[in-house]
């Protein structure tokens, strides 16, 4: 047998450091086996169903004060449902009603426990009411979630910060339609959920403005902006989308925003169509100005993002991307925040290969998702399924498990990769998704086991070093004339699965073939046909 080349080669998966201007997307965004937590599902374990808030709110700029009433329509999901409880941090219960009747309620340490006029059972519905006043305050858990004051107002409720600003059932697995009736002095506009049904001037320095949000939401994705905003509309097909900006920006963001009509068609066409009303950005003062959050229909943007150059587009896509992936399919608890973050940012990769083609792409998914989550992470393993409280938005949630759907594309290939992203999306559509959801359809759709992937990746710690050996021959002593021999190694305990892409050169051309990677040693053959010139690991 003659053999041109034998090659050994070690590649330990860290790479350079980050140039300084490259920017983490949402800090700017946002700074076990898994059946043992999902027996039985969270959503099916307080025995009553948020069916739709109409929270009426108005607020005081000035003294930074505020007067509500919620007022809740509920269905029992359990026979017996004498009490329900809510959420409410901070702030003074003055009055609360059932089916309109005054009732019995204890209000301690942040729970509202009320007891109901009767014992319900499945099936049952109900309303409640509760009227609240006072200073709100904001949480100091990390996240200072709560209504912010400026002479631009905006709310931040992630991740379980409604509470700060009003009452509810403050948990992302309990869905509901909302209603916003809010009152503000008359020289402010609202933005928030849904479409603006109606304002009003009430004729006494203030206006009162109703918004109405068809679609469920999450606690957490329920805002408000309010301030003396200009605004301007976008065009696409279907979706209106209203933009509501600080007026010496609106130039700016007219510039900045092209973007958004341009996402929202590559993105109905990878996952499926848009899945709310309307779309529309608020800028605001959250996260220093340097941050995006994916408010329902209406996503926050930070004042500082916005200059006219487009700087900050991957931002704003991003937070588009979300629309589908956490607004419209939730997690239904935060130990699989990943499902939203992490689909959100490889939607910035789609937005990437729509607009400048697959090769950038790629090259985005090396720079911003490899090499910037190695440079993060450097030796500590990190796990991208249940994070520590504080650890919510990290690239453990955001960069590591989307370059963990790249790698599931790369598997399966693009065809039934995009197939099981819109299974997956129809399938859950407006509801609340946990890990397994995910991986019961990419393992449904493609009809492969991915179990091995999904405990490494996904539920284990840590990233692999990847050994590989290839032997090529001129093809005259063997058929097939390429052996290829590779397997993943571990810092931990981990046994990794991958995928990955080699770029093949010979006369003729450029060709990848993809070899699975298993932590034993494994061995693929491949008849390439010409004399082999070079052979890379990961060309794209």
């Amino acid at each position: 047998m003659k053999r041109n080349l034998i090659v050994f080669l070690l590649l330990i998966l860290i790479s350079s450091t980050l140039s300084a201007d490259h920017l983490p997307r949402e800090l700017f965004h946002k700074s076990n086996t898994p059946s043992q937590f999902y027996a039985p599902r969270a959503d099916s374990l307080h025995g009553f169903d948020m069916l739709h808030y109409d929270i009426t709110i108005e607020l005081f700029p000035t003294t930074h004060y505020i007067e509500g009433n919620v007022s809740a329509e509920v269905t029992a999901t359990e026979n017996g449902l004498s009490e329900i409880t809510y959420e409410l941090e901070g702030l003074n219960v003055i009055d609360v009603r059932v089916n309109e009747a005054a009732a019995s309620y204890t209000y301690a340490d942040g729970i509202l426990t009320i007891t109901l006029d009767q014992t319900y059972s499945i099936g049952e519905n109900f309303t409640t009411q509760v009227f609240y006043e006072g200073y709100p305050i904001l949480s100091n858990d990390g996240y200072s979630t709560g209504i912010h004051w400026s002479s631009y107002i905006y709310t931040y409720s992630d991740p379980n910060g409604a509470r700060y600003w009003w009452p509810g059932y403050d948990h992302p697995w309990d869905k509901a339609t909302t209603k916003m009736i809010i009152t503000v002095p008359d020289d402010k506009l609202v933005a928030s959920n849904g479409l603006l049904q109606s304002e009003v001037d009430n004729g006494n320095g203030t206006k009162t403005f109703t918004w109405n949000n068809t679609g469920t939401i999450a606690t957490y994705l329920v805002s408000l902006c309010i301030g003396a905003y200009s605004t301007f509309e976008q065009t696409y097909p279907g979706v209106p989308i209203i933009n509501y900006v600080y007026p010496g920006h609106l130039s700016a963001a007219q510039t900045d925003f092209v973007c958004i009509p341009v996402a929202m068609d590559i993105y109905e066409n990878r996952f499926g169509d848009y899945p709310w009303q309307k779309y529309g950005a608020a800028e605001c003062g959250v996260f220093g100005g340097m941050g995006g959050m994916e408010h329902q229909t209406m996503t926050s943007i930070g004042s500082g993002l916005i200059n006219g150059y487009g700087t900050y587009e991957m931002i704003f896509v991003h937070e588009l991307g979300h629309q589908w992936f956490g607004d419209c399919l939730t997690p239904l608890t935060w130990k699989d925040v990943w499902l939203s973050e992490g689909f959100a940012t490889y939607s910035e990769a789609l937005y990437v290969e729509g607009t400048d083609g697959y090769d950038a792409m790629c090259d985005y998914v090396q720079s911003s998702y490899h090499n910037y989550y190695l440079s993060w992470a450097g030796s500590t393993p990190h796990t991208v399924y249940n994070p520590a409280y504080l650890a919510y938005f990290t690239p453990a949630t955001y960069e590591k498990p989307a370059s963990f759907l790249h790698m599931i594309r790369l598997a399966v290939g693009d065809s039934t990769f995009f197939d099981i992203i819109q299974t997956y999306f129809q399938q859950y559509h407006s509801g609340c998704v946990i890990t397994e959801d995910f991986q019961t359809v990419c393992e449904d759709v493609s009809g492969r086991d991915f179990d091995d992937y999904f405990d490494a990746w996904i539920y284990g710690s840590g990233v692999p070093s990847f050994e590989y050996a290839y032997l090529k021959t001129d093809g005259s002593l063997r058929d097939p004339d390429l052996l290829m021999i590779s397997r993943s190694t571990s810092p931990t305990t981990s046994q990794f699965y991958m995928t990955f892409p080699f770029g093949v050169t010979t006369s003729s051309g450029t060709e990848t073939i993809l070899m699975e990677t298993e932590p034993e040693f494994t061995y693929a053959e491949y008849t390439i046909g010409d004399d082999i010139l070079e052979i890379e690991f990961d060309p794209d």
